[in-house]
């Protein structure tokens, strides 16, 4: 049981950052086609791509540095690097970037591990779920002067529609870490971290500026 809380706590930390990034937005029409083929090439040029990130916000030089990720780096990123070791609890995550800050993604999660009902949802469908099933949304990121700003659209389970107050419970839930024990609140601003100023979510890109 020990095992499975401390992977728990890790799913947690990588879903605060999964939340910021816009994981779990994500449209079902938008995703329609053929799956992206990625390569854990990309995957490890993405991790270089964002060492330098980390490594800039220890150095604090003058100027400003620009990172650019393909959409094929971040997926790729997201599936060998973030979620490799979870994946009994969350399987082929994908984010589809759209441009002016707007972006859709998508990814299946375990019931099993993942409880969708909280306790003011006795009624709701999404207590009769089972297994692994698609989970889906949309909506944007919107970043200026360090500071960013999640707007979520819409979001489904199995295609049945989440209400937003309830995705907010869920977040919270499991966003919760030892230095955030309310977890992260999707309807208020965030600092960005690492000294990011702007995160430019561009069509098939995103760029980071620092």
């Amino acid at each position: 049981m020990g095992g499975t809380g401390t992977r728990l706590n890790k799913m947690r930390r990588s879903a605060c950052w999964l939340v910021v990034a816009g994981i779990l937005l994500t449209d079902s029409g938008v995703m329609a086609g053929k799956p992206e083929q990625l390569t854990v090439e990309d995957g490890d040029r993405a991790a270089l791509k964002l060492a330098t990130v980390v490594e800039r916000s220890l150095n604090n030089p003058n100027g400003t540095q620009r990172v650019i990720l393909s959409e094929s780096e971040v997926n790729a990123y997201l599936t060998f690097h973030v979620f490799s070791e979870f994946q009994d609890l969350i399987t082929q995550p994908q984010i589809k970037m759209l441009g002016g800050g707007r972006l859709v993604a998508e990814a299946v999660a375990s019931l099993e591990e993942v409880d969708l009902v909280g306790q003011s949802d006795a009624l709701s469908p999404l207590q009769y779920l089972r297994g692994s099933v698609k989970v889906s949304a949309r909506g944007s990121l919107n970043t200026e002067d360090g500071t960013g700003k999640l707007e979520v659209e819409s979001v489904s389970v199995a295609g049945i529609p989440v209400p937003l107050v309830v995705l907010d419970e869920l977040v919270r839930r499991y966003s919760r870490t030892d230095s955030a024990p309310t977890g992260f609140d999707i309807a208020e601003p965030f600092v960005l971290p690492y000294r990011i100023r702007d995160v430019l979510i561009q069509v098939g890109e995103t760029v980071i500026v620092q």
